[in-house]
């Protein structure tokens, strides 16, 4: 909400009262209002589901905050923190207008909360369950496990767009990218023999040997004798490492 929407709340509240009451969840699940006097809550701690900015407006102009309990049915539920993080979100979709980052950041949370329980969650049973488009449930887990350096990197949050929030994941997707080291390069071995008025060159990179010799006529025969003389030098090499 900007600061001219919340001023707009609390000269509202200020004017006509607080309409709508926040909702809460009592800390211990077992919390029950004593049935003589429901409206004494004095020491007990509650979670504040939706009414963040009622809150602060009615704590600004020094009023009671009026506060109105979730359903036992809610608290009770199997996976109750789930169903807490419904109704926040629910209630907020309805009364707050939600920004694209808080609303991803809701999906992206229930999601991981209901997905840490037994049973398999898809995405698109999750998006039904909670009365979304299945799209956005993908987007909002990336936001969620993103959001802390999506708010020390960007200004503004709060007012960026759908389209926005995916520039910012790909930006910071590309910062985290691990940087790959350059391979390192083959260790060249050169040897260099001078025969006669001819120059004989030798090299081995990353295990492949070449000879070269310029200015030396050879026919097939010479070749051949050539090439069994390698042969046995490198069978002799061979078979010295073997019985080492």
């Amino acid at each position: 909400m900007s600061q001219e929407a919340f001023r707009s709340l609390v000269n509202s509240i200020a004017s006509n009262g607080q309409d709508t009451p926040i909702l809460v969840w009592p800390e211990d699940p077992d919390w029950e209002p004593d049935p003589l006097e429901p409206s004494n809550v004095t020491g007990v701690p509650f979670v504040m589901l939706t009414g963040r900015r009622r809150l602060a407006a009615a704590s600004e102009l020094g009023l009671p905050l009026r506060a109105i309990l979730a359903s036992p049915e809610a608290r009770n539920a199997e996976n109750s923190k789930f169903e807490m993080l419904f109704l926040r979100f629910r209630e907020n979709e309805e009364r707050e207008n939600l920004s694209p980052f808080e609303r991803l950041v809701s999906i992206g949370e229930m999601y991981e909360t209901l997905a840490s329980g037994a049973d398999k969650l898809t995405a698109v049973a999750f998006a039904k369950k909670i009365g979304v488009h299945e799209s956005l449930v993908s987007r909002a887990r990336s936001v969620f496990a993103a959001q802390d350096q999506i708010l020390n990197a960007f200004k503004n949050v709060y007012d960026m767009s759908f389209r926005d929030l995916q520039g910012a994941l790909a930006s910071l997707e590309r910062v985290n990218k691990p940087k790959l080291k350059p391979k390192a390069k083959p260790r060249k071995l050169t040897v260099k023999r001078k025969v006669g008025n001819r120059n004989l060159s030798a090299t081995s990179v990353d295990g492949n040997l070449s000879i070269k010799v310029a200015g030396v006529p050879i026919d097939q025969e010479r070749l051949e004798k050539l090439g069994d003389l390698v042969a046995d030098y490198l069978s002799a090499e061979g078979s010295g490492k073997e019985t080492d």
